[in-house]
């Protein structure tokens, strides 16, 4: 019995040496020559993308999420319906873990404007995912995201 104990002490003191786990796994080796940019924050499955001085920007993932980087300066951008535009700019330094929180805001409500930009448009009404929503001219709210949007009047009066 003693001796089950004496191994059960001795795995966890191992793995507590060990580190931290993380989501993405146990922690591996960051490659020579290379820096490891950990990326988490509340907004879970939002895409981060990634640009660097001269290079066009390309997608790093969707959080939460571990990358090994060559050293430089980055520019880390979220661009997702729902959420305003939110970006930071990063240093990765060759052998050492860079965490950052990446919290774009999330936003809770979107403003629908439809201004008449004829006599022929006012009184149209205005349709969201189907349904009646304003008579132009007007301002509505709706929740964030993409929508399917139809301007309808009626030229003729029925009879």
């Amino acid at each position: 019995m003693l001796a089950r104990l004496v191994a059960v002490l001795v795995a966890l003191t191992s793995a507590l040496a060990a580190g931290p786990a993380r989501a993405d796994g146990p922690p591996t080796a960051i490659p020579q020559g290379e820096g490891r940019l950990i990326l988490d924050g509340s907004a879970v499955g939002v895409e981060v993308m990634i640009r660097e001085p001269g290079v066009r920007g390309r997608s790093l993932g969707r959080l939460p999420l571990t990358v090994d980087l060559p050293p430089g300066m980055f520019e880390l951008i979220v661009d997702e319906p729902g959420y305003l535009p939110w970006q930071t700019s990063v240093q990765v330094i060759a052998g050492l873990e860079v965490i950052v929180s990446v919290e774009p805001t999330l936003i809770d409500d979107a403003q629908v404007i439809a201004e008449d930009v004829s006599e022929l448009a006012v009184g149209a009404n205005l349709r969201v995912d189907g349904e009646s929503l304003c008579t132009l001219p007007c301002r509505a709210s709706v929740t964030p995201g993409d929508h399917r949007v139809e301007i309808l009047k009626r030229t003729m009066k029925p009879r």
